[in-house]
């Protein structure tokens, strides 16, 4: 999850609608966790 954070960091200056992003699931987690973005950046994902 670290290097995801480092991606998410580099492209939400350039997302231009705020809202959301998609998701990710690791690979035993049964629910998958949201990517918003807003005001350039990314709310925190819960690990």
């Amino acid at each position: 999850m670290g290097q995801l954070v480092t991606l998410l960091d580099l492209i939400a200056p350039h997302v231009d609608e705020p809202g959301y992003g998609g998701y990710v699931r690791e690979t035993y987690d049964t629910i998958p966790k949201e990517l918003i973005f807003q005001d350039g950046i990314h709310l925190p994902i819960s690990i």
